[in-house]
């Protein structure tokens, strides 16, 4: 028997040529495209049909394809037997609206604020939401590498890659010269699957005494939404000598009993009998 598709809306044919150069026409629904439109199926055989889906990004799609076969009873859906055709596309992408609620899943090993404290001296990694910096603080510039953990989370249903990198801030030579010491080695390239994430470790080893900066860019193959294409913020840290802070605690009661037996010309004289001390009868 023949059979032809068919559709109650509108569709677009396609033109193409058979192995016995007969004309064989697509059949174009929307985004999808069924081929052969039309074919012969065999006494006990079959006949393939492809239908490609190419959906527009981010639009879920349904179509309903019409299904004829010659000589049946016209009476019995006049329009073809009902065939539906549904789509869904998902465009690639990461959490990358720092604005957003989610700013706490990537930056969940660093403590957030709203803005930095640049007087403050701090030790550990600290990140500014208004100014969207990532301060590493201050640290010790004797060769070691300092490092965090950045969250790239896959929130769709389609899975990603993402190209890390680091960046000056512009294009001078001390920009350059600052950029160098941040790094992801290592950490580059990740292929995120659908609704997990993997973790980027950014390092920051400084040579001297002087504050560093660079940028920090996460960037999405074939992501198009300006909220999950990527992921940018500043990084920022200071390099500094070791230090030692002295703070001073009460003795403990045990010393405080020795210390006479210590120290008996402190606790068994009077000031004025000490060695030096002047008679207060002196100079009368």
């Amino acid at each position: 028997e023949k059979a032809k598709a068919g559709t109650p809306g509108t569709a677009a044919p396609n033109t193409k040529r058979g192995g016995k150069g007969v004309p064989v026409e697509d059949l174009v629904l929307g985004p999808f495209t069924v081929s052969p439109s039309t074919g012969t199926v065999p006494v006990k055989g079959t006949l393939t049909v492809s239908v490609t889906y190419t959906p527009a990004a981010g639009v879920d799609s349904h179509e309903v394809l019409g299904l004829d076969i010659l000589d049946r009873d016209p009476a019995e859906c006049p329009k073809g037997i009902p065939y539906e055709l549904e789509g869904e596309s998902a465009i690639p992408g990461i959490n990358g609206d720092l604005d957003s609620p989610e700013v706490v899943n990537i930056f969940e090993e660093q403590q957030i604020v709203s803005r930095l404290d640049r007087k403050a001296k701090n030790s550990f990694a600290v990140f500014s939401r208004e100014e969207r910096v990532l301060s590493f603080g201050t640290v010790v510039a004797d060769g070691r590498r300092a490092a965090e953990k950045i969250k790239l989370v896959n929130p769709n249903k389609v899975p990603c890659t993402v190209q890390c990198k680091i960046k000056p801030r512009n294009d001078s030579k001390d920009a350059l010269a600052s950029a160098e010491a941040f790094d992801v080695k290592g950490c580059e390239t990740h292929h995120i699957p659908p609704h997990e994430h993997r973790y980027v470790v950014v390092g920051f080893k400084p040579t001297a005494l002087t504050t560093y900066s660079a940028v920090f860019e996460a960037v999405v193959e074939g992501g198009t939404d300006p909220k999950t294409k990527g992921l940018r913020f500043e990084l920022l840290g200071e390099g500094t000598l070791p230090q030692v802070h002295l703070e001073p605690q009460p003795a403990p009661a045990h010393l405080l009993k020795t210390l006479p037996d210590a120290f008996p010309a402190l606790f068994s004289e009077t000031p004025s009998k000490r060695k030096g001390s002047p008679s207060p009868d002196k100079g009368r």
